[in-house]
């Protein structure tokens, strides 16, 4: 069974551009296609295999700019945005980090 992924990043200033460069989920590369720009935020949906846990990471470039408050969320099949990571501070130039969101049980 696979469910339906989207992985989502978000900054301030939120007038500032950035790509995604690279998304890895659970340690595989995920197929980068379409529009994977965005001007305060970037969202790329994908299908995956239906997991409890899903492990990220990934590559926002954004040459010559300064970005922060940075948030990294994934909504699984359309449901509530689940955190994967936060990074507060001023960074220049990229974002490369990782992170896990777990689906919590009901």
């Amino acid at each position: 069974m696979t469910q339906q992924l989207e992985f989502t990043i978000s900054w301030s200033p939120e007038n500032a551009s950035a790509r995604l460069e690279r998304l890895n989920h659970n340690d595989k590369p995920v197929p980068l296609s379409g529009e994977l720009s965005g001007i305060g935020s970037v969202s790329f949906p994908f299908p995956a295999p239906l997991e409890s846990t899903h492990r990220f990471d990934w590559t926002l470039m954004f040459m010559g700019k300064s970005l922060k408050n940075l948030k990294a969320t994934v909504r699984l099949d359309g449901g509530d945005a689940l955190p994967v990571k936060e990074h507060e501070d001023e960074l220049n130039n990229r974002w490369n980090d990782s992170g896990l969101a777990e689906e919590e049980d009901e």
